[in-house]
Order: structure tokens, then C-alpha cells, then sequence
């Protein structure tokens, strides 16, 4: 029995962004705490803000695009990104925990990881991906 088509509209986490935002000051003030030399300590502390911003304009460049949308059509995953939607391949070490769902997804010869928390999908939408995801294998 064939399940008819399922969309999900992955919206980017908020949470996920706060987390980083905190992981990325608790590494700045563990740099200061440290007896590195001053022409390190810059070189590394250069590299931890520029990553952040990295991450800063990722997110803002995913919440200006609406998100990613996730589709299953028949037994076949698809990745609305940028552009036309691609076929993907969804990996066997995906993880699907009751806080938090990693998707990896092959398309192609590359490997994406979509990190989905409780604030990227109407609480539903989270359950039925959660269910879809345990009876197809994943997680």
C-alpha cells in the first residue's frame, strides 16, 4: 500500500541558532581563561567570530528562503533547497530522538545533515515526521 505524498516545511531553529550563539561565547571566554601567547589567542579568537557569523548569516539566509521543505512521494525522498526540488537518498544513520531529529540525506555523491528541533515544525507536523521517520527505518 502506497502512503500518499507527505511535505514537511522545515523552518530554521531558533533554539539551534542560541545554542551556537552560547557554545561560541563559552569557547571565547575559555580562550581568555587561557595562558596562550596574545598573537594566538587573536588568531583564535578571530576564527571562533568569524564562524559564528558564519552560522549568523546562514541562518538568516534560511529564514529569508522559508525554510527547506522535505517531501516523501511515494517511497522516494525530495529536498526543496534552492531551485528545482532533488531527489535525495535518506541515510541509515539518521537519528531520530524525542528532542531532536538529524536527517542525513545523500544526494548525489554529497551528504547533508538537516537538524530538526521542536521549534522547526508545528507540533503535528514534528509527530507525523517523528512516526514516518520509525516506520520507514530511520532513527
Amino acid at each position: 500500500m502506497e502512503c500518499p505524498a507527505q511535505s514537511f516545511r522545515l523552518a530554521p531553529s531558533r533554539h539551534l541558532l542560541h545554542a551556537l550563539c552560547a557554545l561560541h561565547v563559552a569557547a571565547l571566554a575559555g580562550l581568555a581563561a587561557t595562558a596562550l601567547p596574545p598573537v594566538i589567542m587573536l588568531a583564535l579568537a578571530t576564527g571562533l567570530l568569524a564562524s559564528l557569523a558564519r552560522q549568523w548569516r546562514a541562518h538568516a539566509a534560511r529564514v529569508r528562503a522559508g525554510g527547506t521543505r522535505l517531501e516523501l512521494r511515494g517511497e522516494s525522498w525530495w529536498l526543496h533547497g534552492d531551485g528545482a526540488p532533488q531527489p535525495v537518498r535518506l541515510r541509515a544513520d539518521s537519528a531520530v530522538l524525542p528532542f531532536l531529529i538529524v536527517l542525513r540525506v545523500q544526494q548525489g555523491g554529497r551528504v547533508h545533515s538537516l537538524t530538526v528541533l521542536g521549534d522547526s515544525l508545528p507540533r503535528g507536523e514534528l509527530r507525523r515526521l517523528r512516526v514516518l521517520l520509525r516506520l520507514r527505518g530511520a532513527g
